[in-house]
């Protein structure tokens, strides 16, 4: 039996209601998911050890900023891995946590001490310029895999024009 007019007109609008809602929804976690957000550096209180290895290469092209590279504490295996890039200005207690995800490294399971499953300690870090506040940063390693807490300074500085 054919739907009178009236339940059609209030079930299309539902229907358009519930896409409307997913489609805010899920543009609202995509933007969250590509946001820098505000980390504290005076959180990362274990030094350098003299056995972590890192590479960090930067390049800035079509309005994006892209950090490769891998970090990972020679001889240690990867347990649990939370590793991403943090850019700072160079004042105050708070830095920039850039989206960052994890690549298989040949690099870093080299560096590692040739390990089993060495070579996650890759990562890529992609972010628009245009989402950051202008100004020159220095590029850190936050590193917080299998309990450490190390906060490394790559030596490398980006200058962002936003």
């Amino acid at each position: 039996m054919p739907l009178p007019k009236a339940e059609k007109r209030v079930f299309v609008a539902l229907f358009c209601a519930a896409v409307m809602v997913i489609a805010l929804v899920s543009g609202m976690t995509a933007k969250a998911l590509v946001l820098p957000k505000t980390v504290y550096m005076d959180d990362y209180t274990e030094p350098t050890p003299d056995t972590f290895r890192m590479k960090a290469e930067i390049t800035q092209e079509n309005g994006m900023l892209t950090v490769d590279g891998y970090a990972c504490v020679e001889g240690e295996r990867f347990e649990k891995i939370d590793t991403f890039i943090v850019l700072y200005p160079g004042q105050g207690e708070k830095g920039l946590r850039l989206p960052t995800k994890m690549v298989l490294s040949e690099e870093a399971y080299v560096a590692g001490g040739s390990l089993a499953i060495g070579q996650l300690g890759g990562f890529t870090s992609k972010v628009y310029q245009k989402i950051l506040p202008a100004g020159e940063y220095s590029v850190y390693i936050a590193y917080r895999t299998d309990g450490h807490n190390i906060l490394a300074d790559t030596g490398k500085k980006v200058q962002v024009n936003a």
